[in-house]
């Protein structure tokens, strides 16, 4: 990122834009909207970061919590520890509707010196498989300074 606090890396050729966007400290965006019968979704990784108290596990705890009463039929598919570089994290992931959309998510949770780096990736669930591969590149490379 601009202020160097972490480094990802994006899928080849897709967009990013580095400036905040809403509170995200970068996205990156496939040029190419997938469709199916829900509709049309841009897969895209957004990178968030915020200042927080709470371990990277109480982090995920809350978030996947806070997921399954905010987003419509949202049904937990992944939730594990795991390393990215020298700190441990928390991946989780589900599957969940949004205006109509049928969509997946998977969440990389790194707590360090008092903030929280959230990196998500998101699809068309019907797409997921196209771009599991590139999307866990980058969640998975995850590394903050």
């Amino acid at each position: 990122d601009a202020q160097n606090k972490f480094t990802i890396t994006s899928p080849a050729n897709w967009l990013m834009k580095n400036k905040d966007i809403g509170s995200a400290a970068v996205q990156f965006m496939n040029s190419i909207a997938d469709q199916d019968a829900t509709g049309k979704f841009s897969a895209n990784i957004n990178v968030l970061t915020e200042p927080t108290n709470l371990t990277a596990e109480d982090y995920a705890k809350a978030s996947e919590s806070t997921l399954g009463k905010l987003l419509t039929n949202y049904k937990l598919i992944d939730f594990k520890k795991m390393k990215f570089g020298a700190l441990s994290g928390y991946i989780v992931g589900g599957t969940f509707e949004n205006n109509g959309l049928a969509l997946r998510n998977r969440q990389v949770f790194v707590v360090n010196q008092g903030n929280v780096y959230i990196v998500t990736a998101i699809s068309l669930a019907s797409s997921w498989d196209k771009y599991v591969k590139d999307f866990n590149a980058s969640l998975y490379g995850l590394r903050v300074k």
